[in-house]
């Protein structure tokens, strides 16, 4: 049979948190037989709270993903290796730094001068590969005149002249060519002469007799001064200043004379002044 003074109480009281074992005791207390209770919790339905230790038992702990630990596992080498290797390539491939002493000095206070210490040779410096290039001296070309040579030879000037100067001995014509050089050089006035070119042939008509034994001499003449083509003769002159132009003068009145001036170098120029084999070209 229904009670609804009693069914009221038990629901108070569960809404109050009080469990059903708390409920039967304080009802039967209070007079309440077991079967009234019984039929009063049904028409409650008195919902029956689970077994908290069971349903800790119950419960399945979550099993952590092994995937996800393989994959940051990869993450972080995968990290590391590309930090390595920006590194490698910092050190290898990064220019040199600058230090500069001006970084490590404190800053200069309010009206103090700061001294620039950097060295000159700090400072980028542009070379000059370019080989200097000196001036032409200027040459006075004196052509056939050994009074202009001698001139230019008293101031120890550059000068130079070509003659052709023929001797006449023993029916043949020795005909010559020769050039003369005067120019300074270590404080020294010096005088260069080379044989350019010579030739043989007779001086004269003479008889048919005579014609076959001065052309045989003409040829073995001939052959004898090709070896004197070329020659040369450096003479360095020292003391006076008029060495030279005195030489030259000397060299002018044997020409002057047509004595075949060449075969007299010997005499003029002193052996121990002058280098070249020039020397020995005489007959």
């Amino acid at each position: 049979m229904s009670n609804p003074q009693l069914e009221d109480f038990i629901k108070k009281r569960l809404s109050e948190g009080a469990n059903e074992q708390v409920i039967r005791k304080a009802l039967g207390n209070k007079g309440w037989s077991p079967a009234e209770i019984n039929e009063a919790m049904l028409r409650v339905k008195v919902p029956k709270r689970p077994n908290a230790r069971k349903q800790s038992l119950n419960i399945k702990p979550k099993r952590k993903s092994c995937f996800l630990g393989k994959r940051e596992i990869l993450i972080a080498v995968i990290a590391v290796a590309a930090l390595g290797i920006a590194l490698v390539f910092f050190v290898f491939f990064s220019p040199e730094p600058e230090f500069s002493d001006a970084a490590s000095e404190p800053p200069a206070s309010p009206g103090q001068v700061r001294v620039d210490n950097t060295e000159e040779h700090e400072k980028p410096q542009e070379l000059n590969t370019e080989e200097p290039t000196a001036e032409p001296k200027k040459i006075t070309e004196c052509r056939d005149s050994l009074a202009c040579l001698a001139q230019q030879a008293r101031e120890c000037n550059s000068a130079r002249a070509v003659f052709s100067g023929e001797a006449v001995f023993s029916g043949l014509q020795l005909t010559q060519k020769i050039l003369y050089e005067t120019r300074e050089e270590s404080e020294e006035c010096l005088l260069y002469i080379e044989l350019l070119d010579s030739s043989v042939e007779l001086a004269h008509e003479y008889p048919e007799e005579d014609v076959s034994m001065l052309k045989e001499e003409a040829e073995e003449l001939e052959q004898d001064i090709k070896e004197y083509r070329g020659m040369s003769l450096l003479c360095r002159i020292s003391g006076k200043e008029n060495d030279v132009s005195s030489m030259l003068e000397q060299i002018e009145g044997l020409w002057l004379r047509k004595e075949g001036y060449f075969f007299f170098l010997p005499e003029i120029l002193e052996p121990e002044s002058c280098e070249g084999d020039l020397f020995f070209y005489s007959y």
